[in-house]
């Protein structure tokens, strides 16, 4: 008997040497595995649902990653060629937004570095911190094929999901359109309606009249003469107001009838709106009157969409009031515009009552912002056929859900979906991989490109501000317009910028100086940029303008052909910059150039290089310093022959590209492993993410091999704290399985882990189960201590041992025959997934049945000379093969004591193995 037997089982001498020993012997490889003749070459795989690169181990991992762990050692026990596939998310807004908290606390900003800068160091964090929970699953005992570890942002990873989006595209299920969106301001990206989470917040409930257009006949109520002749509706949002198109009543509403078609006049806006009917209004919330605001509310949008009404965007993407919300509330915050509206709805006794009202709140999952409903230019994968293909695989039996409770979500979700909004507006992750001509519509795919070009206008000045006509006028930035100027030059490192073109009056030549001085670029002036020149209009605000010129010339300086006294027309200014950039284009052909300008000058270059007309071109001001990028191509548009693209810069949902994990990780389409191992057996994941990435799996794997990705979906317990609340980190309430493996041991955490897991219920977390796995592990380590004292001085052949003597004593029939039934039970527990009943078995027999008493018998079976030699067979025989069936739930003591027990010897230094098997790989039965 080894002398490591002589003291108390620790498994900190245990784990580490353990798990070293697995590494070494390769067998966690399927390709170095033995296998079971019968089985020849027979696969079982799993990938494992990739981590985030952010994260780190918590009870849902530590429960999930056991899990699949005792499925591949049951397997590979059994001699099936098992492959347990690891690997990372890129975890687009979750990484961007750890790498920037790290940069703030630098005090610099990713606009400060330049989206190349700031992907550089999002990869260095990934290289620094991105696999921590990968070692941590090592340390849970994870026997994992670490020589295939995978990563989204992979370069052939990247290729498949390109691949994809291709292949959609080409079908015409990809496409881009304006669509309500939930906007989160933080993070300034479009987000699913599964990536939101919601807060019960304390609010009011503003009941707000709306004026009926004059008409004497009409009165809500007409046996009251004098009833004022408005309508109340009640919001919880009574900024959004200020862009409603109609107040909504349900056709049912007996009270409202009279009044569908009537025209209310909007407060503060004093706009014309219609009052319409409509099925989507609950005539029991508020007054039964809702307001209409399509820009900015689903529901809304709907309705908007079925009576044709206007569409008024009020908030920007900056989570900022915008120009549409009128004097009163442009460039306020949400919340300061809702007081402003509040004020003056009371000044004009418009608000009928205030009431405290509660209510839930959608937030971005990852920042905790308020999310608002806006309009965005986003790409969208249709997903009528795609879901029909994911109902079908559950539907037909192919798919099966462990619990089978957890279809009907399923179903419900994908009966019931809506076009997947797939693009996000960040800078890390898979990016569109697609290019827009600049003239037309048509996308090209893959173009070479000669050069990149960026258009930036000149920062703000105290003129800007004073909305004067500046013209040839010279005029210097101000403050802001610096600071401007230098954030621009921030945006634009790492895009090897050759030449800065710009025009030579002040505001811009100070703007060029500045980002040329910041980049280290060649800087030339060219006065054909300048700005259109105002004559006798120059340095006029637009009211002295009127004064001055009279209402009937300023408007004709608004036309194509109309100019000033001494000054241009937009025609002579289109022609002049126009001249100007083809020329640049021709001489500088291979070169990255930065053009700064002014922003009358960029919009005539943007009326020619986009096709835009001259009204559209003359309304689309760029901001001070806002960038256009543009892309030279060698190759021309077909459909126009244009030779000027313009990037695609969104990325995709982080679960557009992890929805190919089970076949991209494979090497998917003709790789040896996608072959071997796909498709894959079974998935074990949270139910929080059925919709956000098990479905989209199934219809991706169907729509691109042919074949579903796995047969099950285990959907694992949520681990609740023990008075059944989520675990909060935050709140003090999470648990860091790292600390009950230092505390307690891998083992014993395990055992905690799955002796909770019964009946697919939520766990109420209780530590006192790790404690018990502890205990468990003792008696594990005592009983061996005992039988191995016993049968020190007999030979025993091997571990497969079975027993010839018919000399068997009661206590030895039951003992076999209760092993013989335990082995079958945890066995079928185990293939139908009820780990917790599996072990609770286990746990039952070995402690009660072997220990308390058989090994109590055998005390006595051992001094008797023709019940000995058998007793000692029986008691190898029951642990060995106990030992085995344990090795799954608790690998580490499992594999020490097997390399311990006789017939086997150590494993040499080099990590060779002698003369023997790891316990990994022994024959199941």
């Amino acid at each position: 008997m080894s002398n490591s037997f002589d003291k108390p089982y620790n498994p900190k001498d245990v784990e580490e040497k353990i798990y070293e020993f697995w590494e070494k012997s390769g067998y966690f490889n399927p390709d170095n595995s033995p296998q079971n003749s019968e089985l020849k070459s027979q696969s079982f795989s799993i990938v494992v649902p990739p981590p985030n690169i952010t994260g780190s181990l918590h009870m849902g991992h530590a429960l999930n990653a056991t899990i699949q762990d005792i499925l591949i050692r049951k397997k590979r026990m059994e001699g099936y060629k098992t492959l347990w596939l690891p690997g990372t998310d890129h975890a687009g807004i979750a990484t961007q937004n750890v790498v920037e908290k790290d940069l703030k606390k630098q005090g610099i900003s990713r606009h400060d570095l330049g989206k190349e800068k700031f992907l550089e160091k999002i990869w260095e964090w990934k290289e620094k911190y991105g696999h921590i929970i990968l070692n941590q699953f090592k340390k849970l005992g994870a026997s994992m094929d670490w020589s295939r570890t995978r990563f989204t942002m992979d370069p052939d990873y990247q290729e498949a999901v390109k691949k994809v989006f291709l292949h959609y595209h080409e079908k015409g299920w990809m496409y881009k359109a304006e669509r309500i969106v939930n906007w989160c301001s933080r993070c300034a990206t479009s987000l699913s309606d599964l990536e939101l989470e919601y807060k019960e917040v304390e609010s009011s409930l503003y009941y707000i009249k709306y004026p009926i257009k004059s008409d004497p006949k009409l009165r809500i109520h007409p046996n009251d003469p004098n009833e004022p002749e408005y309508i109340t509706v009640a919001t919880t949002r009574p900024e959004t107001m200020l862009g409603d198109s109609a107040v909504a009543v349900n056709p049912k509403d007996e009270k409202y009838k009279s009044l569908v078609g009537k025209t209310l006049i909007l407060p503060i806006m004093e706009r014309e709106i219609p009052i319409v009917s409509d099925f989507l209004i609950d005539a029991s919330f508020g007054t039964g009157a809702v307001k209409v605001t399509p820009a900015h509310d689903f529901t809304d949008a709907e309705i908007g969409e079925r009576n044709k009404l206007e569409i008024h965007k009020i908030i920007g993407q900056n989570g900022r009031m915008t120009s549409e919300a009128g004097a009163i509330c442009d460039g306020l915050k949400i919340s300061e515009c809702r007081e402003k509206v509040i004020e003056e709805l009371q000044k004009l006794n418009l608000i009928e009552k205030i009431e405290p009202y509660k209510h839930n709140v959608a937030v971005c999952y990852r920042c905790d912002t308020v999310i608002e409903p806006l309009p965005s230019l986003q790409w969208f994968l249709k997903m009528g056929e795609l879901a029909k293909m994911a109902i079908d695989e559950v539907k037909s039996g192919r798919v099966k859900f462990h619990p089978q409770k957890w279809e009907g979500v399923y179903l419900n979700w994908l009966e019931n979906v809506k076009d997947w909004c797939v693009s996000r507006q960040i800078w890390w992750g898979h990016k569109v991989p697609l290019l827009k001509c600049a003239s037309c519509d048509e996308f090209l795919i893959e173009p070479k490109i000669k050069s990149h070009w960026f258009i930036i206008r000149h920062g703000e000045t105290d003129w800007n501000k004073e909305q004067r006509w500046m013209g040839h006028e010279e005029i210097p930035l101000n403050e802001t317009g610096r600071k401007q100027a230098k954030e621009a030059a921030g945006q634009l490192k790492g895009k090897n910028i050759d030449l800065i073109i710009s025009s030579d009056l002040a505001r811009c030549k100070e703007t060029a100086e500045i980002i040329a001085e910041e980049l280290k670029a060649e800087l030339i002036f060219d006065t054909a940029l300048r700005e259109r020149h105002g004559g006798i209009a120059q340095g006029t605000t637009k009211d002295e303008r009127i004064t001055k010129l009279g209402e009937h010339l300023v408007n004709a300086l608004g036309t194509y052909e109309g100019k000033p006294e001494g000054g241009e027309s937009w025609q002579d200014l289109e022609k002049r910059v126009l001249e100007s950039f083809n020329r640049h284009k021709s001489d500088h052909k291979h070169k990255n150039v930065i053009i700064v300008s002014h922003g009358g000058s960029i919009r005539m270059l943007k009326k020619n290089i986009n096709n835009l007309s001259f009204e559209d071109a003359k309304q689309n001001v760029p901001k001070n310093t806002e960038i256009t990028e543009l892309l030279i191509s060698e190759e021309k548009c077909k459909k126009c022959d244009s030779d000027i693209l313009t990037p695609e810069n969104d990325v995709l949902d982080t679960w557009f590209s992890s929805a190919l994990w089970p076949f991209a990780t494979l090497g998917w389409p003709d790789s040896k492993d996608f072959k071997d191992f796909y498709p894959t057996q079974v998935l074990s994941t949270a139910r929080d993410i059925i919709n956000l990435w098990v479905a989209r799996m199934i219809f991706s794997g169907v729509e691109f091999t042919g074949k579903q990705p796995f047969s099950d979906v285990i959907i694992h317990a949520t681990i609740l704290t023990k008075d059944g609340k989520r675990m909060s980190k935050s709140l003090g309430t999470g648990i860091d399985p790292m600390t009950l493996i230092e505390k307690y041991g891998a083992d014993a955490t395990r055992f905690g882990l799955i002796w909770q897991a019964m009946g697919g219920q939520d766990i109420h977390w209780a530590e006192e189960h790790v404690m018990a796995g502890k205990k468990f592990c003792n008696k594990i380590w005592n009983a061996t201590r005992f039988v191995l004292q016993q049968i020190k001085d007999i030979k025993i052949q091997n571990t497969e041992y079975q027993i010839q003597d018919t000399n068997l004593s009661e206590a030895d029939k039951q003992i076999l025959e209760k092993f013989k039934n335990t082995k079958e039970s945890v066995s079928n527990q185990i293939d139908a997934f009820e780990f917790g009943q599996a072990l609770h078995d286990l746990y039952e027999f070995f402690w009660k049945d072997f220990c308390d008493v058989y090994l109590e018998a055998s005390k006595q079976q051992l001094t008797t000379d023709n019940q000995k030699q058998t007793t000692q067979q029986i008691l190898f025989y029951v642990l060995a093969s106990s030992i085995k069936l344990l090795h799954p739930f608790m690998p580490f003591i499992t594999e020490e004591i097997w390399q311990n027990l006789p017939a086997h010897h150590s494993f040499s230094e080099g990590g060779t193995v002698e003369n023997k098997k790891a316990l990994i790989v022994e024959n199941w039965q």
